[in-house]
């Protein structure tokens, strides 16, 4: 179950996916949506802003094309647990 609190930010259900908790963490209260979020793109949600992985430096988070990023880079970036990617099909 999740609460409502006076932000509209939607707290995380102990019974919710680690993934969605991980997911609206990264939708802080204040910050604009993910207006270019949409299919074919992944989401990189990182938890040391700054890290180097995949040949780029992450921020908290970022959007990138699929068709832009190279299988090796993909597949660094999923080894690294300082990283969350969720994939938008």
């Amino acid at each position: 179950m999740t609460k409502n609190n006076h932000a509209g930010y939607v707290a995380p259900s102990p019974k919710l996916p680690s993934i969605g908790v991980q997911l609206l963490e990264a939708l802080r209260p204040g910050e604009e949506p993910f207006q270019e979020l949409g299919p074919g793109t992944l989401l990189v949600v990182c938890h040391a802003p700054g890290l180097r992985r995949g040949g780029m430096i992450h921020p908290h988070r970022a959007i990138h094309a699929v068709a832009d990023l190279e299988e090796w880079q993909i597949t660094a970036m999923r080894r690294d647990p300082d990283l969350v990617l969720i994939h938008v099909a």
